[in-house]
Order: structure tokens, then sequence, then C-alpha cells
């Protein structure tokens, strides 16, 4: 996801890390079962997003 606020929209998609604190129509407050097991991953700055890609994904698999 790319855009103006792109992080900032992700992390409000996605909801606090506890789903017990999480957004209502968030994906961890719908989806989550714990703080461990809380259904997604979202970075929290274009920096970390950036290293965290690199560990999870082969650059043939990112598409831009």
């Amino acid at each position: 996801m790319e855009g103006e606020d792109a992080v900032v929209a992700i992390r409000q998609l996605c909801g606090k890390t506890n789903p017990l604190e999480a957004e209502t129509g968030s994906i961890r407050r719908m989806y989550g079962l714990n703080i461990t097991m809380n259904a997604i991953h979202a970075a929290d700055s274009v920096k970390n997003a950036q290293r965290e890609s690199d560990i999870f994904f082969e650059s043939d698999e990112i598409i831009n």
C-alpha cells in the first residue's frame, strides 16, 4: 500500500496489537485471538516496512 499517510491508514485498518483493545471493525478486532496471534502484521514506519519486506519476501515476489 502506498500513498499519502499510507502507514497511518493501514495501521488503523489493522487495529491495536491486542485484539481486545482494537477498534471495532478492524482486522485484529474481528480475527485476532491474542497479542501474538493477532491475524495481521503492519510495520510502524516506511523504513521498518522495507526492512521487514526484505526478511519475508524475495525481490521477485514484490510488485511495484
